[in-house]
């Protein structure tokens, strides 16, 4: 097996992540999160503070890191890169990790098979919130297991779990949870190394958090910062499923069989999912005959587990995507479980199981290259898909950002054209049949009927839908239908969506 210190080890691991990651480089839209992101950072570079001119529900760091990713070009290739990095760097890290709790060869399998997952996990392929704010949580925790030596260290984690936390804000779950630790590690250099510990933590944190409050609270709109990134979220979390329902949907979520049988979803189920929760148990197994440190790497290991598993479940719906801040835990945990059928001369069924679950998973990768081929071989561009079509087609009439336009599907088109949507609630289109977004804090009207009345009251040049719009609330859909029959007439159709064109004769904005 590779040596950690080989080169060879870190480059295979390289070449797998760009092989099941290189095709969607160029897909227009895996996520619609990423798309959303995407914008906001746009408004960023535009001048724009987050929240102020569009709107998303999300904390600003996720903004703000985008901003300076696309800021380096092509906005889809160069965030595509990006998560790339982000998937090498995090499975590095469940190496090291899965090294330290077991064997090298744990951290070998584990990484792997995070790798192989990320390809098949449902917006594993996008740069997704929940992909940014993973890195910065096993860094910290690996910091925490293996280097305390002084205070910085803890001002380092506190910043890392306060940065992740302004990415996805229920992992303050885990912020929490890593307190009790570094009173337990330090405990025993005395209270005072403790509290000197925990302060040095808490200056970490509050440092970040400031750092993204200051240019609101100097531009006077704290106000609205406070709304964006606490309340709003709050409000939605707490008005949709409860824990244990979305626990349930998590679990069928995790083996691909909550919407039919899904075969990549299923493999990974079998990889990561259930053989990492066999690794648990053979840890904690392990660790019981083990000296105190390596009991202490288990146990912060499980309470960061658990937290991340409670930040989930608390969110108020249940995304497959928002497994993927799981992932890493439980292939680590999977690592172990496939070392311990090596090392009892069961390597062949450990490699026999990953490799038939590769081949499973890696099935949308051949299709994606497959794609990537074809268009390679009819002479048109790599990147591809209806948020390119649509904006192609536009182009012309958005020349100079001179369109008004309202897209139902495929936000991306608005970054393409260099224009924005006509209401801030409709930054992330499936945002305006959310009641509990629906706030005067972001001048949105009270009701997701008169938020519709109110964006095709902005008279839009060119609204873009599919036929049926999935999460459209039966009102907002007849509100809509009847204005595009009055008021507008369909002039293209590509990739199943439908181009519709203002004929002139608008209606005044309080007859909508």
């Amino acid at each position: 097996m590779l040596n950690a210190k080989s080169p060879a080890l870190w480059i295979s691991l390289a070449v797998l992540t760009l092989v099941t990651r290189l095709p969607f480089f160029f897909v227009d839209v895996i996520d619609w999160d990423e798309s959303t992101f995407i914008l906001m950072g746009h408004s960023l570079l535009n001048g724009f503070l987050p929240y102020t001119y569009i709107w998303d529900n999300k904390p600003p760091a996720i903004f703000f890191l985008f901003a300076g990713i696309i800021s380096l070009g092509n906005d889809v290739l160069v965030v595509r890169i990006f998560g790339a990095l982000l998937v090498f760097a995090t499975a590095a890290v469940v190496y090291a990790l899965a090294q330290r709790l077991h064997s090298h060869r744990a951290g070998v399998f584990g990484a792997v098979v995070y790798i192989l997952s990320m390809s098949a996990t449902v917006s594993g392929q996008a740069t997704t919130s929940e992909l940014i704010s993973t890195l910065p949580v096993l860094v910290a925790l690996w910091i925490l297991v293996a280097r305390r030596d002084n205070a910085l260290w803890y001002v380092a984690i506190g910043a890392l779990l306060s940065f992740a936390t302004l990415v996805r804000l229920n992992l303050a779950f885990v912020v929490i949870a890593c307190a009790p630790l570094i009173a337990v590690y330090q405990w025993e250099r005395g209270a005072k190394e403790c509290v000197k510990a925990l302060i040095a933590y808490g200056i970490g944190g509050i440092a970040v958090l400031l750092a993204f409050m200051a240019p609101y609270a100097l531009s006077g709109s704290f106000p609205l910062f406070w709304y964006s990134v606490f309340e709003a979220p709050f409000a939605y979390a707490t008005t949709q499923s409860g824990p244990l329902a979305n626990f349930v949907q998590h679990a069928f979520n995790a083996m691909g069989v909550r919407w039919g049988f899904n075969p990549p979803q299923f493999a990974v189920g079998v990889a990561a999912w259930v053989v990492g929760v066999a690794g648990a148990g053979l840890a904690i197994k392990a660790a019981m005959g083990r000296d105190r440190e390596q009991r202490m790497t288990l146990i912060s290991v499980l309470a960061f587990v658990i937290a991340t598993g409670l930040s989930i479940v608390v969110s108020g719906v249940a995304p497959m995507h928002y497994l993927i801040g799981m992932l890493p835990f439980m292939t680590l945990l999977a690592g172990i479980a496939y070392a311990y059928l090596a090392e009892r001369r069961l390597l062949v069924a450990a490699v026999a199981t990953i490799a038939v679950c590769a081949v499973v998973m890696l099935a949308p990768v051949a299709a994606e290259y497959k794609t990537a081929w074809q268009r390679v071989g009819s002479d048109k561009g790599l990147m591809h898909g209806p948020a390119y079509d649509v904006a192609d087609y536009l182009k012309a009439s958005c020349a100079n950002s001179s369109c008004k336009l309202y897209l139902l599907e495929d936000h991306l088109a608005y970054t393409l054209l260099n224009v924005y949507p006509p209401r801030k609630i409709v930054t992330h289109p499936s945002n305006i049949s959310k009641p509990s977004l629906l706030q005067a804090e972001i001048g949105a009207a009270p009701t997701p009927e008169a938020e519709m009345r109110a964006v095709l009251g902005t008279h839009p040049d060119f609204i873009v839908k599919q036929e049926k719009v999935w999460y459209l609330l039966p009102a907002q859909e007849q509100i809509l239908e009847q204005t595009l029959q009055q008021h507008y007439r369909l002039v293209h159709e590509v990739d199943g969506r439908r181009i519709y064109r203002a004929t002139g004769n608008q209606a005044p904005r309080d007859t909508l």
